[in-house]
């Protein structure tokens, strides 16, 4: 999405900046944006935009993203806002971080009133089963700036949501790092993109998108599409009148004759 402040604009660069390493000429490319970052005044213009453009590009390109191979680690960085989460798969090859892939996705109105540390952990449960082909039976890293999920995983007796989650975890040969939020603009950019209308108060993981009031809009529409394999697989949230009834068909065992 296109920066409309200021704010918007120093993450964006941020994010860029991050990856400064493989864009040639970053400086150069992005002198338009910071023209417009601090107590400047934000003016979005043709060259801010040609610009933007341009790091974008080297963002989703070569040599910024690279192909994964299966011999060297992963590294997956994740984080949370109070209206998205962000992550960034990333491999070291031959010594240096290359960037795999990125992921965002807003949160649903329910999400959005979890606590920060429950936001954290459920970025990682999320961003662990979508990058699964991945991870999966491979020692990886995950790196997170909120310090206290590298003890929640060791969380005695969990019930509930918390207890599906760590199940969930419990597959993957995984270790959590905590890092300085400086270092982690990576994953903190991503996680506070504008990605989509504003939520819609009458959204309902256990509805139908048609069947819900405001008629399945398009915040219903791209949520659902985003959470609904999670809520089902994973999370668990729907009542058991709104799952599919299975039916077993038993043998029926003949008499016994004596």
């Amino acid at each position: 999405m296109v920066p409309t402040c200021t704010r918007e604009a120093e993450s964006f660069l941020g994010f860029a900046n991050y990856h400064r390493t493989f864009i040639k000429h970053f400086a150069e490319k992005a002198f338009p944006l910071y023209q417009i970052t601090g107590k400047k005044t934000f003016v979005w213009g043709p060259e801010q935009q040609s610009a933007f453009d341009k790091l974008k590009h080297s963002l989703v390109t070569t040599p910024v993203l690279t192909l994964p191979n299966t011999t060297d680690p992963f590294i997956l960085d994740c984080d949370a806002s109070i209206n998205s989460i962000g992550a960034e798969l990333s491999q070291v090859q031959d010594g240096q971080e290359r960037v795999i892939a990125y992921s965002s996705f807003s949160l649903t109105p329910e999400q959005r009133r979890y606590c920060a540390t429950r936001l954290e952990l459920l970025a990682i449960v999320r961003f662990t089963r979508q990058f699964r082909h991945y991870l999966l039976g491979k020692q990886f890293r995950i790196r997170t700036d909120h310090n206290s999920l590298t003890w929640l995983l060791k969380f005695k007796q969990p019930t509930g949501q918390l207890a599906r989650w760590l199940e969930e975890l419990s597959q993957y040969d995984m270790v959590i790092e905590y890092r300085k939020a400086q270092n982690h603009q990576n994953a903190d950019a991503l996680s506070r993109m504008n990605l989509s209308d504003r939520p819609c108060s009458n959204f309902d993981i256990n509805i139908k998108v048609t069947d819900l009031p405001c008629g399945g809009c398009h915040y219903c529409q791209i949520a659902h599409k985003n959470w609904i394999d999670f809520a089902t697989n994973v999370d668990d949230v729907r009542p058991l009148s709104f799952k599919e009834n299975i039916t077993v068909n038993e043998p029926v065992n003949p008499p016994l004759v004596f």
